[in-house]
């Protein structure tokens, strides 16, 4: 008996699907025959599939705590632990893992990356304290594909290890710890953010506004051509 979750019309829905395995004797023999058991990522687990996966999207892509999504259930009569759910997630990181290893692949695979990193606290279950770890994150606008990778410092093993095989175009903000592709990897094509040297031309403004506009306005006809190329690349990607 499993807890299945189905989602009609936008509207989420709990119910519970009974599986019935007949068992029988072989006439000729002591031989017990019955069918076998559907193919489960928690074996012997009260969840169905679709449930497991409804958690696992509602807590690392909507962002919706555990504790939340407990109380959603509950409202739809069905309760269920803050340790069996946080169980589930736990004997699931495996798959998530895989997942997470693909996007990252095809991620490398591409021929346009950009990069960015950020701080996050993180609690240290023995201390019961937090320290400043760092996400590292990595995205194609080509696949609409993002990876999030943990480091606990900001030091160059995050660049440096993900950028060995790589051949295509990196676009970065201007942290120092990117000039090692420049000088370690020259099958990659390092280049920064406008967005972040734009940021520095308006902190300016007040000390001197006649360039700041000048640069602002330059940077604004960039921005035109970008995206009179990105509709040129569209309308010919639809046309083939």
């Amino acid at each position: 008996m499993k807890y299945q979750i189905d989602l009609p019309k936008g509207r989420g829905m709990l119910f519970i699907i009974r599986y019935i395995r007949p068992v029988y004797k072989k006439a000729d023999s002591d031989t017990i025959v019955t069918a076998p058991a559907i193919e489960e990522p928690i074996a012997k687990c009260e969840a169905d599939v679709s449930l497991l996966a409804d958690v696992v999207v509602s807590k690392f892509v909507d962002h919706i705590p555990e504790y939340r999504q407990q109380q959603i259930y509950k409202r739809q009569g069905v309760v269920i632990s803050s340790s069996t759910m946080n169980g589930w997630v736990h004997q699931l990181s495996p798959y998530m893992k895989l997942m997470s290893e693909y996007i990252k692949e095809q991620i490398l695979q591409s021929s346009y990356i950009q990069q960015d990193e950020s701080s996050i606290k993180v609690m240290d279950g023995k201390r019961k304290a937090s320290h400043t770890g760092y996400m590292w994150v990595m995205g194609s606008t080509e696949l609409k594909y993002v990876c999030f990778e943990y480091h606990k410092g900001r030091g160059r093993e995050g660049p440096e290890n993900n950028f060995k095989q790589y051949k295509g175009f990196l676009q970065t903000d201007a942290y120092e710890v990117y000039d090692i592709i420049d000088k370690m990897y020259p099958d990659v094509q390092h280049f920064h953010c406008w967005a972040h040297g734009r940021r520095k031309f308006i902190e300016s403004m007040d000390n001197d506004k006649a360039r700041s506009e000048f640069a602002l306005n330059q940077i604004q006809k960039l921005y035109a051509i970008e995206q009179n190329a990105e509709m040129q690349t569209v309308r010919t990607m639809n046309a083939l």
